[in-house]
Parts: C-alpha cells; structure tokens; sequence
C-alpha cells in the first residue's frame, strides 16, 4: 500500500496545517484486541433490525483484511440493544438505511476475566462490503438470525454458524476475506433444541423465493425451419 506522507514530520506538518483527529487505542497488547462491527438496518417507519455482526482482521496494523461472521469477540453482548440505541437517535435526524457501527473491544484493565469492554470508533452509514457478504451468505443459507446475540441458525439441518459464548454448541464460524467466495465459509456441527429454533427470528431480508416452473417442451418448442 503507498504511503500518503514520505516521513512523520510530513505527516505532522500536514496534519497541523489541515488538522485531523486523533483516535485512542487500549493500552492492552495488540493481540487482546478485537475489532468487531454490528450491521442493522433502519426501516422508513424507524424500525430497527439487526443484519449481522463481524470480527475484522488485520494483515497488518490498521489495515483491515477480511471478516470472520458472526463476531465473537464480544460474547454477552446484546446486538439489538446497541443497534436500536443508535439507530434510534440516527432516525431523529433522517437516517434511514443500512448502518454499520465499528468498535474495539479490549480486556477490562480492572478486571481481566471480565467481559470485555468496548468503544465505538465508527460508523458506516451505507451498504458496506462486509455486510453484502453476510446478506450474500444469507440468501444462500436460508438461516435465522437471533436478533439479541447474533447467533445464526442453518435451517433443516445440523449445522450452524455461531456467535456468543455458547458451549454446548460448535464454535467455527464462516469467514470471507477481501476476495474470497462462499467456498471458503466454515460450518460446524451443533445440536438445536425445538425450542431453540423457533425463538430465534428470521433475518430481516426475505429470502428470494425459489420455485422449480415445470414448463412442458411442447409450449416452449420454436420452429426453426423457415
């Protein structure tokens, strides 16, 4: 990736004659460190839905190289909780559509096994890449989204892609990095309880419907021979 600014003085000199922001990082080791992001959508009546959670890595500092789905690096974390809190306050002021808000989650300095804590450091008000992935994946999968934790259910099947803290049930998630394709999404095998399946809401995309039209050859039959 080419550098903007040949030195750190260049930096500096621009930086103070244009001004800027500067943003603070947890004073934890750089591997405690996560960087998930929560996607939800704000419908034109205010309605707020969750879309989908992610871990983003790193290939280097800073700079983002693709996506695990769903994020688990906040494990007790209520998604429709902080959806609806700002989206809430985006639709006072005439934002409606899709929204992803970035956040950096890091060991609480008081409390180590804890649940972590987290800042919010962005906030992307439009369709962003990661997020057409997990609607992509959606579409293919047909699953269910559990609005509050994030986790996300396979329908008629045994497999599933996770996000929380559970223990009873398997831990692999899918994930795309910049360039990659469905092949390459992770699903393990976990056990749902009845009970389980139809307490978790579908996700807020209806799927495309699917039919199979049975046209009969004869209908469709074109004449050639003039």
């Amino acid at each position: 990736m080419p550098l903007l600014f040949k030195s750190w003085a260049e930096y500096m000199t621009s930086f103070c004659r244009v001004g800027g922001i500067i943003e603070a990082a947890p004073t934890c080791m750089s591997h405690q460190m996560a960087s998930p992001s929560i996607a939800f959508l704000i419908e034109p009546d205010g309605q707020v839905q969750v879309v989908g959670s992610m871990d983003r890595f790193t290939a280097r500092a800073y700079v983002n190289a693709g996506c695990f789905f769903p994020q688990q690096s906040l494990p007790n974390m209520n998604m429709m909780t902080i959806c609806k809190s700002i989206g809430d306050i985006l639709y006072e002021k005439g934002v409606i559509g899709h929204v992803t808000v970035d956040l950096v989650s890091f060991p609480d300095p008081t409390s180590p096994s804890a649940h972590p804590l987290f800042w919010a450091v962005d906030l992307n008000c439009n369709l962003t890449d990661y997020v057409a992935s997990c609607l992509f994946f959606d579409f293919l999968m047909e699953g269910k989204l559990d609005q509050l934790t994030g986790k996300y259910t396979i329908n008629n099947s045994n497999k599933s892609v996770l996000g929380g803290d559970s223990t009873n049930d398997a831990s692999s998630r899918g994930g795309m990095g910049e360039g990659e394709d469905e092949d390459n999404f992770s699903m393990s095998q976990g056990s749902h309880s009845r009970s389980q399946m139809s307490s978790e809401k579908r996700s807020p995309y209806n799927k495309a419907s699917r039919r199979t039209n049975n046209y009969s050859s004869a209908e469709h039959k074109r004449d050639f021979s003039e």
